[in-house]
């Protein structure tokens, strides 16, 4: 077959034909090949623990680039955003901006990034870059930015690891309690 095959969802109108159906697990029929599983929603993904939650404070992103798109671009390649605590539309306070994150180690998180903002007259284009190091001076044609990652807080939830399948299997009896840690 030169194309991945579709999924389908069968349902059996008798509990025994599903049954039988599953144990079988395979089965030919009007020279189309069946191939029966339980159904999940993540058939084909991969799976990973991450058992860091870190609050982040952005500092020294410009106001008018204060939108969902560059937040999660400047700490996405190493988190994935949970929440943005702050109003990125009408802050209270506009000297950070506050967000919770998950990742797999808080000491990949990078200290500093560099927004690069360019516009070309030409044709009105414009693009952010987000780097992780200082860009060179020589090619740069625009407004550079540098922003300070700060961590306040760390909730390790890596002791969960050792009871995770238990967890996962009854969320309502797991207490899983992370180890927090604030730092100035």
């Amino acid at each position: 077959m030169l194309h991945q095959p579709e999924p389908y969802l069968i349902r059996f109108e008798q509990v025994a034909h599903a049954a039988e159906a599953r144990r079988r697990g395979r089965f030919t029929g009007g020279g189309i090949d069946i191939c029966l599983r339980t159904w999940r929603s993540l058939t084909h993904a991969l799976g990973f623990r991450i058992f860091y939650r870190v609050r982040l404070c952005l500092d020294g992103i410009p106001a008018h680039a204060w939108t969902p798109e560059i937040v999660e671009r400047v700490v996405g390649y190493k988190c994935a955003v949970q929440c943005i605590v702050t109003d990125l539309v009408q802050p209270d306070d506009t000297r950070h901006i506050e967000l919770w994150a998950w990742t797999a180690d808080p000491s990949e998180i990078p200290k500093r990034a560099w927004l690069a903002f360019t516009h070309r007259l030409s044709d009105g284009s414009s693009a952010v870059f987000i780097m992780n190091e200082p860009p060179p001076e020589s090619w740069q044609q625009g407004a550079r930015y540098e922003v300070f990652i700060h961590m306040p807080v760390i909730e390790d939830f890596s002791s969960a690891a050792r009871n995770l399948q238990a967890a996962i299997d009854d969320p309502a009896t797991a207490s899983v309690t992370p180890i927090r840690r604030r730092f100035e």
